[in-house]
């Protein structure tokens, strides 16, 4: 996490355009991203197997098992949470480093058009992170970036959101980042609100097992996080 106050006096609340269509690449690459990971992978194996078993039954039977065992595995909690907590870094105080300039939080999903409330809400992923966020800004002042754009583009942008619910717990959002579709290009749109006010350290809220993919995304997009 790494947090960058602005240089000059900006409006209470500032927002971009709404989401552009995602381009025909990063839709290819959402569509890869689907297969390769699980359980797309795990799918993949077993119908390589379905299709190999008239002419090499033993292998064919081997990658079905293969697959089904893994997707039952990880649609287990002991293996679910055993393979999240690979990816999760142990707990640092990010108040305890100095140089954050403002706090970045990141969208985790949302609620279409939720029949009890009317509109279209967080959902409780996003709800976790706006909590911690919450807490970190009343802890440092810092000025706070929702980011969230509508990722299939029918609902209101995840920032608009975002900033109705931290505004029922009184933390005031400076700006919302309304384009993105996923994490490199929230790392994208952060930048490009950020750095021309001099921000380039921020405080990056998000869930722990996340955190090492969006981390590497905002670094690349030219933050320093803590």
């Amino acid at each position: 996490f790494q947090v960058a106050a602005p240089e000059r006096p900006r409006q209470r609340h500032e927002s971009l355009p709404p989401a552009v269509p995602p381009a025909p690449g990063r839709r290819m690459l959402t569509l890869l991203k689907a297969l390769l990971l699980p359980p797309g992978n795990l799918l993949l194996v077993g119908l390589a197997g379905l299709v190999l078993r008239g002419r090499f039954p033993r292998l064919g039977l081997g990658l079905a098992a293969v697959a089904l065992g893994g997707l039952y595995a990880l649609s287990t909690p002991l293996v679910g949470d055993f393979s999240l907590s690979l990816l999760e870094a142990p707990h640092v105080d990010p108040l305890g480093r100095s140089g954050g300039e403002a706090i970045v939080v990141l969208g985790g999903g949302t609620f279409g058009s939720a029949p009890e409330y009317g509109t279209d809400v967080v959902n409780a992923l996003t709800l976790v992170r706006l909590r911690y966020a919450a807490k970190l800004q009343r802890a440092s002042g810092k000025p706070l970036l929702a980011s969230g754009g509508s990722v299939r583009g029918d609902t209101l942008p995840e920032s608009q959101q975002m900033r109705a619910v931290l505004g029922e717990m009184q933390v005031p959002v400076r700006w919302t980042e309304e384009r993105s579709v996923d994490t490199f290009s929230n790392a994208l749109e952060s930048h490009r609100i950020l750095a021309p006010l001099g921000i380039t350290t921020v405080y990056l809220v998000t869930h722990a097992w996340h955190m090492p993919r969006a981390r590497l995304a905002f670094e690349h997009a030219g933050f320093s996080v803590i």
